[in-house]
C-alpha cells in the first residue's frame, strides 16, 4: 500500500529565503498569467511591484502548504501566504536543471 501525501501541511514546503533569492535573478522566476492579471486588478503595475511584495513576506505570513491538483505539476505543493488582504501562493519547480520560483496566485483573499 502506497502512502498518500497529505493534502495540506502546516509547515512550508519551500524555503522562503530561497524563493526570494530566485526572484532577484533573471530567468529564475515566473509569475503565472492569472497571478499577474489578478495583481494588476489590485493596482500592482509591474512584475517588480509583485516581486517587491513577495520580498516583504515573512514566515509569520505563512498559512499552509496545499497539494496542487494542477495537471502540469502533479503531486506538488503550493505554499500559501496571507499578507493583509492578499493570498499569495508560491511554488518552486525543481523538475528541470535549475530551480524556478513560480508565483501561482496573487489575489484578494477576502472577496
Amino acid at each position: 500500500m502506497q502512502s498518500k501525501e497529505p493534502k495540506s501541511k502546516k509547515t512550508p514546503t519551500y524555503d522562503l529565503n530561497l524563493f526570494k533569492n530566485l526572484l532577484k535573478s533573471e530567468g529564475t522566476w515566473i509569475i503565472t498569467r492569472r497571478a499577474y492579471w489578478d495583481a494588476v486588478a489590485l493596482g500592482y503595475t509591474s512584475d517588480f511591484e509583485i516581486c517587491e511584495k513577495i520580498q516583504s513576506l515573512t514566515l509569520n505570513d505563512f498559512k499552509k502548504s496545499d497539494l496542487t491538483e494542477d495537471k502540469k505539476f502533479p503531486n506538488t505543493y503550493q505554499d500559501v501566504y496571507y499578507s493583509g488582504d492578499l493570498m499569495i501562493k508560491l511554488q518552486i519547480d525543481e523538475s528541470g536543471n535549475s530551480e524556478i520560483a513560480r508565483v501561482v496566485t496573487f489575489h484578494n483573499r477576502l472577496k
